[in-house]
């Protein structure tokens, strides 16, 4: 099964102006973060990829080229046996996700993987693929905790009676930008797609076709520049989580 992955998003967040960070590329442990998502996908067996390309598409295709050495999967690192199988798809400077997501599903026969350039996680991605062949859904997403930011105060009238961190698995359910995607998603996205989060999910909610593989675990995404700090903090202390391949027990929808 082919992931797609896009990352044609202007991640203004980073930085604007055409000296600012490519966030596809931005670096986390020397390699750029993109980079991380694919190996996530390549240690479960998945190494045929499509880049949705969009904004400053060129720029991203001539950084990736950079780092070829990375894409062939061998060393002591990855230790991965195979080559990964890269391919770019132009879909325009000014394209929606949406659009991005329609033309990798014309250009393909079957159902993909889809993920975000941008988020890192220890999801298991084989029982993600499995969850969704058991629901019969159009779409699967990973529903996953965000990372807890602040301490939690609970309160008795006007004193504090407890402070504790917050941990993560205390907070809601969000869309944790892993999918899997069956080809018959073309039906909803039309001939001009808006926004994927913005319309296309909400549209396939309503009618009963987007299923949620809960994923408790970790999930870290890089909006910021200090996001990418904690990514590297992870990785010089022990072995980074999005890197260790992990066996889930599914409970089936």
């Amino acid at each position: 099964m082919e992931v797609a992955i896009l990352a044609g998003g202007q991640g203004r967040r980073l930085g604007v102006g055409p000296a600012a960070p490519i966030k596809a590329l931005y670096p986390v442990a020397g390699k750029p973060l993109i980079w991380h998502v694919m190996q996530r996908f390549a240690r479960y067996g998945y190494r045929d990829f499509c880049i949705a390309l969009g904004h400053r598409g060129p720029e991203l295709v001539e950084g990736i080229d950079s780092y070829s050495d990375l894409w062939c999967g061998v060393g002591p690192e990855l230790a991965l046996p195979q080559r990964w199988t890269v391919r770019t798809l132009h879909t325009g400077e000014q394209s929606t996700s949406g659009e991005r997501i329609r033309q990798i599903a014309a250009y393909g026969s079957g159902p993909f993987m889809l993920a975000w350039c941008d988020g890192v996680a220890d999801i298991d991605l084989a029982a993600l693929e499995e969850f969704h062949r058991a629901s019969g859904c159009l779409v699967t997403v990973a529903a996953v905790h965000p990372p807890a930011r602040f301490g939690h105060l609970l309160l008795d009238g006007g004193y504090v009676s407890a402070f504790y961190e917050k941990h993560q698995s205390m907070a809601g359910w969000i869309n944790g930008g892993f999918f899997v995607v069956e080809p018959e998603i073309l039906a909803y996205l039309g001939k001009s797609p808006g926004g994927w989060e913005q319309e296309i999910l909400p549209s396939l909610a309503r009618d009963g076709q987007l299923a949620a593989f809960r994923h408790p675990g970790f999930w870290h995404c890089v909006d910021y520049p200090e996001d990418a700090v904690r990514l590297e903090a992870l990785w010089r202390q022990q072995e980074p989580p999005w890197s260790q391949v992990e066996s889930t027990e599914v409970q089936l929808p």
